[in-house]
């Protein structure tokens, strides 16, 4: 499983709603068209998707030099934006790669020059992990920036909802894993504590009058004294997110999270 940022260049001076993810998608589909003939960055509901996209943004922010306050990008020309994708498969990375290198994407009719794709190793939000290397891996909780929108599905009313309760959070992460590896997950055990949250609720207008609603900030979730078993098994799926996004719509811009593992404290060697 592989992330990376793509930079472009905006070829015009232009204003874009600060969640787009719903125009890149499209985007995105419209070069792999003119470039392979197909179609694989479709959007169809209920599909599972085996990638991730962001909104476009000015790539300070991904660098952690701009923060993202309004609802409105205010793009100067030759300014540099960037977004971020993820892929389960390496393959499909490469390939996407082929595909974007030198395009040229239009946002409501807004023109952005792709000028280079990270790798891992480049940048924070550009990694590359295998089931392996997430198992790995024993935390005694995570602290998970929700970096766009996120959300989740109701599955009783049908409805959206967005406070990310850990039963909430860690379930749809073992719905992810399921679909990912193919196999059955366990079930997150309750009792995961969320120890600290700094949350804002937000409305993303995905395209014409169609709203998802959702959260952004950040939340701590706490499983230190849990079984060493259990404990692993929460490391990968929080781990997992990085790659997975979380919630609904992912493939739109929604659920970009950073998660940042805590790990156990080392006791100091006492004194002889």
């Amino acid at each position: 499983m592989i992330s990376s940022l793509i930079y472009c260049n905006a070829l015009s001076t232009c204003r874009l709603p600060a969640f787009n993810g719903y125009q890149m998608l499209a985007a995105l589909s419209k070069v792999e068209s003119k470039k392979t003939g197909m179609n694989t960055f479709h959007h169809t509901a209920n599909v599972k998707k085996d990638f991730t996209i962001s909104p476009l943004l000015p790539a300070a922010y991904w660098h952690g030099l701009e923060n993202r306050t309004s609802d409105e990008l205010k793009i100067c020309m030759g300014q540099c934006c960037a977004f971020r994708v993820t892929f389960y498969d390496d393959q499909r990375f490469e390939y996407f790669r082929s595909m974007i290198d030198n395009a040229e994407l239009s946002l409501d009719w807004h023109k952005f020059q792709v000028i280079s794709v990270s790798l891992p190793g480049d940048n924070d939000f550009s990694r590359h992990d295998t089931d392996a290397t997430l198992e790995e891996r024993t935390a005694d909780g995570v602290s998970i920036q929700f970096l766009t929108p996120t959300g989740f599905r109701n599955r009783d009313t049908g409805g959206q909802m967005i406070l990310p309760v850990p039963e909430v959070v860690f379930g749809s992460l073992a719905i992810r894993w399921a679909d990912y590896s193919g196999s059955l997950s366990e079930i997150p055990p309750l009792g995961i504590n969320l120890s600290k949250f700094e949350l804002a609720s937000i409305t993303a207008l995905l395209k014409s009058r169609t709203y998802a609603r959702g959260c952004v900030g950040e939340a701590a979730y706490d499983w230190k004294k849990f079984p060493e078993s259990q404990k692993k098994f929460l490391t990968r799926l929080a781990a997992f997110s990085f790659y997975s996004g979380l919630g609904y719509k992912t493939a739109q811009g929604m659920g970009q999270v950073l998660p940042i593992m805590i790990y156990p404290k080392r006791k100091k060697e006492q004194s002889q």
